[in-house]
């Protein structure tokens, strides 16, 4: 697409789109601070914008609205998570008895959800991946249950496709990361998250007057495989910034050599949320 070279600065991205996606882990706060540029930024968005706050977390979007809330974000805005699109998909699926892989650290992921669960692989039809570790656990520890999976090839349904994200200063390995190790192995993996286009579907159907015009909705993130290749998949623009995982993890110079990311084109790259001008335009 052609994008006016004019356009280096935020109060002129915030004029050109009507619609924005914002993920948050990376992009507004490291998992646990926010980030002052992000939220001097959020807080310039004039009343006649829609603000949405749209992110791979597993859990109900009613945390993420309290945390943004504590950040002291001042316009108006609503939160989807993947744990909202998690739960309408459950919700689909009652029949199912599902393990949940995961829930000695996301007891809250299933709060409201009236599922069948099992304890025990054997008797599950059906797998819910929202397991995490930090970057000093072992990820081995998880081998055997996903050559468990594998035998019984159970399909695995991921709540949170991020393979990384950041908790402070330290990166965590997500679901993601693990259903990847699946999918390698040939496993049958569904994304509930982005970049599943699913998701963006999941959010244009709540707010369906905000979306509808998609050349004025514009998605930031921090991660190419999820944020950027998911805005790709529903067809709007996308801001890339590198204060999250892509930043960590790759040096610029690298972001459209590396396979697989060579076909993933954010439509901007800038530092960070509220950076005077961008590093790329497309």
């Amino acid at each position: 697409m052609d994008v006016d070279i004019s356009l280096l600065d935020w109060a002129a991205i915030m004029a050109r789109y009507d619609t924005f996606l914002v993920d948050l882990v990376g992009v507004v706060y490291n998992g646990i601070d926010a980030f002052p540029e992000a939220i001097a930024a959020l807080n310039q968005f004039p009343q006649n914008k829609n603000l949405i706050f749209v992110s791979n977390n597993p859990r109900p979007s009613e945390l993420s609205l309290k945390k943004l809330q504590s950040f002291k974000v001042k316009p108006s805005f609503t939160v989807v998570t993947s744990g909202d699109f998690t739960k309408h998909n459950l919700d689909l699926d009652q029949e199912a008895t599902y393990y949940h892989w995961g829930t000695e650290r996301n007891t809250d992921i299933l709060k409201g959800i009236d599922i069948k669960i099992t304890d025990t692989l054997p008797q599950a039809d059906k797998v819910l991946l929202t397991a995490f570790i930090e970057a000093e656990e072992d990820e081995s520890q998880f081998d055997a249950l996903i050559d468990q999976i594998l035998a019984r090839k159970l399909p695995v349904f991921c709540a949170n496709p991020d393979r990384f994200a950041f908790y402070g200063k330290e990166i965590r390995k997500c679901a993601g990361y693990f259903a990847d190790k699946l999918i390698a192995k040939g496993g049958e993996v569904t994304m509930w998250g982005k970049p599943n286009k699913s998701l963006y579907d999941f959010v244009g159907t709540k707010f369906p007057e905000a979306t509808v015009d998609k050349k004025r909705c514009l998605m930031i993130g921090d991660t190419l495989e999820t944020d950027i290749l998911g805005a790709q998949h529903y067809g709007i623009d996308s801001l890339l910034v590198l204060s999250g995982i892509t930043g960590a993890l790759r040096q610029k110079k690298m972001l459209f050599s590396h396979a697989p990311l060579a076909d993933i084109h954010p439509t901007y790259i800038w530092n960070h949320l509220g950076s005077a001008e961008p590093i790329y335009v497309q």
